[in-house]
């Protein structure tokens, strides 16, 4: 009877999981494509045939703009959603939308695995499925290989944990590298991974430092052939470190200009309005020291809270993701040079979970001291994040529409201008895209594409 008992409780978790998935994204399936779908979907000639699947681990694939990255998977996957779907969106967003719902499942089953409190996983899933921070995932087509990463590096965790409280069954850790190993070949974002692999082992069962480093070396030798192929055999290291030239890179603009990127990314957990693909701090920002300090005393006052006065168990745990996203947001965030330094939200995936897992843990109490009180604030929360996701899934519904609202938040964005003047000519809207086209000429070799658009405009 407890085992039926139990199953009906996990089978109306994941019902519920799912129907608050449903509520927030159901109305973004037939948004149309938008910003990279062009050059990865609509005019990539790369992906029409099964044969275009090329799976050479060891050659970088293109845009369909000409432009090299190294996401073996997502590459394949773009190919089988091509050929299953063609141009319909429905079918790329009803994949996402899939993937996204079974990585939220899958983060619910690593936190009850974690925390041995079903309620707390669940709320903490919740959270993370509704709150727009993460709708790019759903609404953006090309986003496939990052759901899937997610899903395989919340597997990875559960499986490894699993291995950790069974260490004589090896295929646990076997399936768990294996995850890991996909995870990275969906996208780089996966190298941060092992650091919340190691904290999730140290902050919630008994392991201690150097068995967390044992135990994490089949994933760092992983980790080093991977390396290995994408930068010395696909020749890509060159693109990576051109990414760290120029003025955009320098000391004072990191120290000025990173804070500001971490207040707007905490300032959309907490409000989450006008949440965007990318926000940035715009080129030629010249910022004050005081943010820099300000974020330094936040960042210590957490780890003692860490330290000292959580010490273990969950709390510790989701300060510590929280704060592990400032190291591929300091990697990434000089990515493009003329917006300054810049955030793009799916970058801190994993820290917004522990963001999720806090604010699940208080919700949990809550609920304990005052049943009624703790069930509203959830219904609440729950409400707001999927309203806020449903608002904009709205602004994702053509392209024209998003980059005018992405605009709104980030005006300072030529790459958004860009793409805005782009898809006004492809509407007909002749002289308001020339004149964006005109407002983004600064006399450097990136006006190669801004000409080349007038020139077809003049013809």
């Amino acid at each position: 009877m407890n085992i039926l008992s139990k199953n009906f409780r996990d089978l109306g978790f994941t019902l519920g999981l799912f129907v608050l998935c449903w509520a927030a994204y159901s109305n973004c399936l037939h948004n149309e494509f938008v910003v990279d779908d062009y050059g990865l979907i609509v005019r990539n000639t790369g992906i029409r045939q099964a044969s275009d699947l090329q799976l050479n681990l060891f050659a970088p694939r293109q845009l369909g703009y000409g432009i090299d990255y190294y996401r073996p998977i997502v590459h394949g996957l773009i190919v089988v959603d091509y050929l299953l779907f063609g141009f319909n969106p429905v079918g790329y967003h009803a994949v996402n939308l899939a993937l996204f719902f079974l990585g939220s499942w899958a983060l619910f089953l690593v936190i009850r695995r974690i925390s041995g409190e079903a309620r707390l996983a669940w709320v903490t899933a919740a959270l993370y499925a509704v709150h727009p921070i993460n709708g790019a995932l759903v609404n953006y087509k090309t986003m496939t290989g990052i759901t899937l990463m997610v899903l395989c590096l919340w597997g990875s965790l559960g499986w490894l944990l699993a291995w950790r409280e069974a260490p004589p069954k090896k295929h646990f850790l076997i399936g768990s590298v294996l995850l890991f190993a996909t995870a990275l070949l969906c996208h780089e974002l996966a190298v941060f991974f092992l650091l919340y692999m190691a904290a999730a082992l140290m902050f919630t069962t008994n392991v201690r430092l150097r068995e967390t480093v044992r135990m994490m070396l089949p994933f760092v030798g992983v980790l080093g052939v991977y390396l290995v192929i994408r930068f010395l055999f696909t020749g890509m290291g060159g693109n990576l470190a051109s990414k760290y030239s120029g003025p955009g890179s320098s000391l004072a603009n990191y120290l000025t200009g990173f804070p500001v990127l971490v207040g707007w990314y905490l300032g959309k957990l907490f409000l989450p309005m006008h949440v965007v693909y990318s926000w940035g701090t715009g080129a030629g920002f010249k910022g004050q020291l005081w943010p820099a300090v300000v974020l330094g005393v936040l960042v210590l006052c957490l780890l003692v809270k860490i330290l000292k006065v959580y010490r273990r168990g969950v709390m510790a745990l989701s300060l510590t993701w929280l704060l592990l996203g400032l190291l591929p947001l300091l990697v990434a965030c000089p990515i493009d040079r003329r917006a300054g330094l810049v955030i793009e939200p799916h970058w801190l995936l994993f820290s917004s979970a522990g963001f999720f897992l806090y604010a699940g843990a208080l919700v949990s109490r809550l609920i304990d001291r005052g049943r009624w009180l703790g069930w509203g604030v959830l219904v609440f929360l729950l409400t707001v994040y999927a309203w806020g996701s449903r608002t904009h899934n709205f602004y994702w519904g053509n392209e024209v529409r998003y980059c005018r609202f992405w605009l709104e938040e980030f005006p300072e964005n030529p790459t958004t201008k860009f793409i805005l003047a782009q898809a006004l000519l492809r509407q007909g809207a002749v002289e308001e895209s020339g004149q964006l086209f005109q407002g983004l000429l600064n006399g450097k070799k990136e006006d190669w594409e801004v000409y080349a658009n007038l020139g077809l405009m003049a013809a």
